[in-house]
């Protein structure tokens, strides 16, 4: 009957619209359904206002929404709120209104993801914000539909949409584009085959009358008011209005009956209350007594709670003054851990640096086994304070996730190459297979995969003497947006004992450790378990005694279709012969490493010890990127920045801090600095960075 309503409605039919939606809303009200009876009272409230009863039509959306909001039905709400809004922008002129009440629609139309209710709405906004001569503000939401309206829009959204350009052009007092679009509508005009649009229609001949008057045009003027008017005259009838009345009597009549029968069922079943009072009255004087007792029992009960209270008082002051100091404690604990880690980070830089060179500039060095064994220290005194680092992050729940495009297949080469000399000190062989099917770029965060797998194969390896150590990905399933992957690392080590394999993952535990035993702290599958954890994946153990372990992880990365960006080799030869670098560093050591590495990659490079000498540097000559040191001595990294940024806001700044780079994020993107990069760092990464920020900003001067 609703649908029939609304048929009737759309052919102007109103007099047999409202009489089955009066008819529905008796049905709807003896269902007691909340949301029928919201779409009868729309559909109500929708006759009422086609023949401008404002008062009625306001009264029934209103009483619709009230049912409506106790439904999960949003395109009910959507609906009755932009009709709130219609009565009040074309029949109230009350525009403020009429704007909040779109407003509340468009959010509905958009939770539900209704294309078309959106294009109306933004269309009935647009045409408020006219009225109130706000046409920069309602010519945005015309903007924002134009492409729906040109390409899915029906006869009404287009005829509308070009109508409501004509009024924005003509109160520009284009006359060209404004007769242009007024056209379009009208073209777009004869296409209806509707008897609701025929009142829109009405309404653009009014307006395209007013622009022939204006331009003194009076023919065409005369011409479109009077095909205004026929078409009012069809559609607003006396007879119609008159059939419209004797509904909306009925109607009332029959709100009338239901307050009535309403009332009576409440009168039966007061009386009905009244035959059980006396009954209740007695119950309540024996339920008098039964308080009063209880009262007496809870006046003494008040006296002892009174002295418990007062204890407990004093024992949580006690408790918060220790909390207090427990998370003083922890703040200091994690200072100490940051800046520990810091500055043992910033000598090592030096040294695995100074250890390349050396190699470098000495070719017989490179298959030294103290050069080796020097190399190897480091970067595993490097790897012992990052899981210390990651430790202290964990504990005080400071891990932030990142997002990195990354080649697993690289990143596991990578990791195998760099334990390589482990692998050879303990007399074992890494063997890798990765599926031919794996995608060639995933996006997650690299940083925590690379901690997992390192620690992952690093303790296979410690645990196994000349022996085998399989490490094996698998894609378990994929789809276009993202793909899980098993990585099984498998040795025929010591293995471990049912006990102890509970235990495995907790923090400081080292088992089967004896006097020969490889070194560790105990925190490396710690980490990896509370890693995985942040991840969203899974970790299985199995091992048996004297036979091996195999690990089990299972991650899901999202995918990417694109591959990494490549810069021609021709742009890179252009870029090394052309780039001035400024090195920003206090530590001589580090100075001597950076510069190394730029000359190395043919940059052409100065080096200063503090800000102050590169704010100097900056103002007296030309250079193409800074790679900037954060803790130096007078002026801090982050300060020197900001300066340069005020003297050339257009040059890339690269900060290289021992730092770790999630703990001063908010203060490089403060400063404007470009990118982080960690001390130690991968060569690699360093001159890829550059290559990366320089072509950025290459495309930024053409723009």
């Amino acid at each position: 009957m609703l649908n029939q309503s609304g048929d009737y409605f759309n052919d102007l039919e109103n007099e047999k619209s409202l009489s089955v939606a009066k008819t529905a809303l008796g049905y709807s009200v003896e269902l007691n359904d909340d949301e029928l009876i919201a779409k009868s009272y729309n559909l109500i409230g929708l006759n009422f206002d086609e023949y401008s009863n404002t008062k009625k039509a306001i009264e029934y959306y209103e009483k619709g929404l009230n049912h409506a909001n106790l439904t999960e039905n949003d395109s009910v709400k959507q609906w009755l709120y932009n009709n709130l809004g219609n009565v009040y922008a074309y029949s109230l002129v009350d525009i403020t209104k009429s704007i909040i009440y779109y407003k509340k629609a468009l959010n509905f139309a958009i939770k539900i993801k209704d294309e078309v209710e959106i294009n109306y709405i933004k269309q009935n906004i647009a045409s408020a914000y006219f009225a109130e001569n706000k046409y920069n503000i309602g010519k945005i939401y015309l903007d924002e539909i134009s492409n729906y309206v040109l390409t899915k829009g029906q006869v009404e959204a287009r005829m509308t949409y070009y109508s409501l350009l004509g009024e924005y052009y003509n109160n520009l007092e284009n006359d060209i584009l404004t007769e242009k679009y007024y056209t379009k509508a009208l073209e777009i005009s004869k296409k209806n085959q509707s008897e609701l649009i025929e009142s829109n229609i009405a309404d653009l001949y009014l307006k395209v009358s007013s622009f022939y008057a204006k331009k003194q045009d009076y023919t065409k003027a005369y011409f479109y008011l009077n095909e205004s008017e026929i078409l009012k005259e069809k559609i607003y009838s006396e007879d119609k209005i008159a059939t419209i009345k004797d509904t909306e009597s009925s109607i009332e009549l029959d709100e009338y009956k239901r307050q009535i029968d309403k009332i009576e069922e409440e009168n039966k079943v007061y009386i009905k209350s009244l035959s059980i009072n006396k009954t209740i009255n007695i119950l309540l004087f024996t339920l008098y007594i039964i308080i009063g007792i209880l009262f007496v029992l809870l006046f003494r009960n008040q006296k002892i709670r009174k002295d418990l209270n007062t204890t407990l008082e004093i024992q949580n002051s006690e408790l918060e003054i220790a909390k207090l100091e427990a998370e003083e404690n922890a703040n200091l604990k994690s200072q100490f851990v940051s800046t520990v880690t810091h500055e043992i980070r910033t000598p090592l830089y030096g040294i695995i640096g100074l250890i390349d060179l050396l190699v470098e500039e000495n070719k017989e060095f490179k298959n030294n086994q103290k050069i080796k064994s020097l190399n190897f220290s480091a970067n595993y005194l490097l790897m012992l304070i990052n899981d210390v680092l990651q430790t202290n992050k964990l504990e005080s729940k400071n891990v932030i996730l990142d997002s990195n495009k990354f080649s697993v297949t690289q990143v596991f080469r990578k990791i195998i190459n760099s334990l390589q000399y482990l692998a050879k000190q303990n007399q074992n062989k890494i063997e890798f297979r990765i599926d031919d099917n794996f995608p060639k770029y995933v996006y997650g965060d690299k940083t925590k995969f690379v901690q997992i797998i390192m620690n992952l194969i690093t303790n296979a390896l410690k645990f196994t003497n000349k022996g085998l150590i399989k490490v094996e990905v698998k894609v378990i399933n994929a789809t276009d947006k993202s793909v899980d992957i098993q990585v099984n690392v498998c040795d025929n080590g010591i293995g471990i004992n049912e006990n102890e394999q509970k235990l495995i993952f907790n923090k400081f535990i080292q088992l089967n450790r004896k006097q020969t035993d490889y070194q560790g702290t105990g925190l490396g599958l710690y980490i990896v378990k509370s890693l995985v954890d942040i991840l969203n994946g899974t970790i299985t153990l199995e091992s048996k005694e004297n036979k091996g372990t195999t690990i089990h992880l299972n991650l899901t990365f999202s995918l990417i279709n694109e591959g990494l960006p490549k810069i021609s080799k021709t742009t890179m030869k252009k870029i090394k012969n052309s780039v001035r670098v400024l090195v920003v560093e206090d530590n001589k050591i580090n100075q001597m490493v950076t510069k190394r590495i730029l000359d190395k990659n043919n940059f052409i490079t100065k080096v200063v010890e503090n800000g102050f000498d590169a704010i100097k540097n900056i103002e007296e000559d030309k250079f193409d990127i800074i790679l900037m040191d954060i803790n130096m001595p007078e002026i801090n990294g982050f300060e020197t920045a900001i300066r340069i940024r005020n003297i050339k806001p257009k040059i890339p700044i690269i900060a290289l801090t021992a730092t770790d780079a999630n703990e001063i994020k908010n203060k490089i993107t403060q400063s404007e600095m470009d990118e982080v990069i960690v001390k130690p760092f991968d060569e690699k990464d360093l001159v890829e960075m550059i290559y990366k920020l320089l072509k950025k900003y290459k495309k930024k001067k053409k723009a």
